[in-house]
């Protein structure tokens, strides 16, 4: 290497240049000579070369030195620019000729390399005549469908994720604070598969081409990205959504969003970090304050159950090891725009969990909620929060935000829909949240062939509204053509229906005390004519709704889906364009844990628990709810360590 300083000075109408190099110890072959040799005196190949006078030149002309032009130079001769002159360095031997007037050197194209990896591939991938279907994602729907897909039946499974692994989302919140350790809440992909026969790729997909039936994905190669082209015949996507910020300024820069194990392991160092700093001498009482502070935007399932957990952490184990003082100054703030939390559950549950909540912070234990406020804008440590009712601002200072509200389109899946839509726009359904679906998650749309499903979050599936054939659903009911239908034909109707129109077959279940309370007064005593029948049907389907995003629906969904490529056995007609049996949602409850060993339930028929009993209830429901052996064990050690001995507050990350 040589390091090169060069001089420029005008004398009058002449002009001379001067460089000086340092070169290193290497070879005496290998030594740059610039205009002649290197000076004999010098120690350790350093030395001190003077270039002589360069004649003054007109524009346009070759300079010279020493009388010879610039010929061919070898790629790999370093090559420096000075005013309108170059020369270059060269190694001994060489004699030095300067460069074509030039700003700046041209680049010198490298010679191509040759792999060193190159030659035979491996074929990760199975190629047979059998379909192949393509799994994107490893969440709720992608591995509630691989579990439940027959390995006999005739496909070749490939599944696609950068994720190895299956998170058990509800326990994220338990996670964040040491009372279940993460990997207790996570299962490999591959021992999933492992018994199937089927091929995992650890890779993110990165554009699905529907018309050639092909999907490019990016893994991590050996020395650079490693991307390649996958065929499929038929595509599921369950790749999940990502969070929505709703425009908020700052949200990225200065919130946590909490949807991965990552996020979850980031918030419990997070929190250890900032008891430490807190705890250090002469801290500031009011920047102390600040880092003891933990805001949450969203007062849902995973804002509310996060809280509570924050609440066990600092009640049972927080408290037992720091001092009073600085209990004192911690905060975890809810923020919901809603008057109350859980809002999307019975309303008496979101009642009591906001009473709970306000019980805890008239005591002074750690809870503040701020309610009927909307969230304006992030700052690095500051949240400022609008009051819908009253118009009013506030600031809350924080040490981490956590924003768990909202979710929004993946973009791989809004990429396929643009994709659709260009290529058919009258099949593509406007405004949706996600990829519009028939009742079996068929993707709508001509350009996708019938080959491309949807699953969770991913899907928006369309549900027929049995309004558009009332005539001949009152046809049918009415067998003996008296133009009335009493109860049982009613019944006889509904659960008829329910293969066309799923919703219909919930509202038989609750048609005895629904024909006392709304029907009968409004009919005659012996039943309701087709007037009132119309009437009935459009009250049913008004009350029809897209599904929650839920691991529950997701799992479901990918239960329903390997159902359906059960029964077609490989049929690839049967599975684009056959009649396939229409998804029916089974709503099994829902469950919160609020902290303090409580927790609340919303179940089946309207039936409800709140409090410790509902605690213990929602903790065994979690942990039997597990998708392996190793988990549910796990999960239920974790919970009698953390009773018996308490969360780990090591700051090990």
């Amino acid at each position: 290497r040589a390091t090169l300083s060069v001089s420029l000075g005008i004398r009058g109408r002449r002009t001379h240049l001067r460089v000086q190099t340092m070169v290193a110890a290497l070879p005496q072959a290998s030594r740059p000579a610039l205009g002649g040799s290197i000076g004999a005196s010098s120690k350790a190949g350093r030395g001190s070369i003077s270039l002589g006078r360069l004649r003054p030149v007109r524009a346009g002309a070759k300079p010279v030195l020493a009388g010879t032009p610039l010929r061919t130079l070898p790629s790999h001769y370093a090559t420096l620019g000075c005013g309108r002159a170059g020369f270059v360095v060269a190694p001994r031997a060489q004699s030095l000729e300067v460069s074509e007037p030039a700003v700046e050197p041209k680049p010198v194209k490298e010679p191509a390399t040759a792999d060193p990896f190159n030659g035979e591939r491996l074929q990760n991938v199975p190629k047979s005549n059998r379909p192949r279907i393509v799994v994107l994602g490893s969440g709720w729907g992608a591995i509630s469908f691989l579990k439940s897909l027959d390995p006999s039946c005739p496909y070749d499974v490939v599944v696609v994720s950068p994720r190895n692994y299956f998170l058990y989302t509800p326990l994220l919140p338990g996670a964040a604070t040491g009372t279940v350790e993460d990997r207790s809440i996570v299962e490999p992909v591959r021992r999933v598969l492992a018994d199937k026969n089927y091929t995992y790729l650890k890779a993110s997909a990165q554009h699905i081409d529907p018309t050639k039936k092909l999907v490019h994905c990016k893994g991590e190669g050996i020395t650079k990205q490693h991307e390649f082209d996958l065929s499929y015949d038929f595509l599921v996507t369950a790749v999940g959504s990502v969070p929505n910020t709703f425009g908020v300024p700052g949200v990225e820069d200065n919130c946590l969003f909490f949807k991965e194990i990552g996020d979850a392991a980031e918030l419990r160092h997070r929190v250890n970090r900032a008891l430490e700093r807190a705890s250090l001498p002469e801290t500031p009482k009011k920047r102390a304050a600040q880092l003891l502070t933990v805001a949450i935007v969203g007062g849902g399932p995973t804002g509310v159950e996060l809280a509570g957990e924050l609440y066990d952490l600092l009640r049972e184990d927080v408290a037992k090891q720091y001092s009073p003082e600085l209990l004192s100054l911690v905060k975890i703030v809810v923020v919901e725009l809603e008057d109350h939390i859980l809002s999307m559950y019975d309303r008496r549950i979101s009642e009591y969990a906001t009473e709970q909540f306000k019980a805890r912070q008239r005591k002074g234990e750690y809870i503040e909620l701020v309610l009927n406020s909307r969230v304006t804008e992030t700052r690095p440590g500051q949240l400022v929060t609008k009051n819908k009712t009253t118009g009013e601002e506030s600031v809350i200072d924080f040490g981490l935000c956590v924003w768990s509200t909202g979710i929004k389109m993946h973009p791989l899946c809004a990429q396929l829909r643009e994709t659709l839509c260009e290529l058919d726009a009258q099949s593509c359904p406007a405004n949706m949240r996600s990829l519009a679906t028939d009742p079996a998650f068929r993707v709508l749309g001509s350009a996708a062939q019938g080959s491309i499903f949807a699953l969770g979050d991913c899907a928006t599936v369309e549900q027929p509204r049995a309004l558009e054939h009332v005539e001949r659903l009152f046809a049918s009911g009415d067998v003996d053509g008296s133009g009335i239908l009493t109860k049982q034909d009613l019944k006889d109707l509904f659960s008829k229906g329910s293969n066309e129109f799923p919703h219909l077959a919930e509202f038989a279940k609750r048609l005895d005390k629904e024909w006392d309370k709304t029907i009968l007064p409004e009919a005659g005593k012996d039943g309701i004519n087709q007037e009132q029948f119309h009437a009935l049907v459009e009250r049913i389907d008004s009350g029809l709704r897209a599904y929650p995003a839920t691991a529950q629906v997701a799992k479901q969904q990918g239960d329903h889906l390997a159902a359906l490529m059960n029964a077609a056995n490989g049929n690839t007609q049967i599975i684009s364009e056959g009649q396939l049996q229409p998804f029916s949602y089974n709503h099994k409850g829902s469950l919160a844990y609020i902290g303090s060993d409580a927790a609340v339930m919303d179940m089946l028929g309207g039936a409800q628990a709140k409090g410790v009993l509902a605690g213990w209830a929602w903790k065994g429901f979690e942990a039997f709810s597990q998708i392996s052996w190793r988990n549910k064990l796990l999960v239920s050690f974790d919970w009698v360590r953390a009773k018996l001995f308490g969360r780990d507050l090591s700051n090990i990350l």
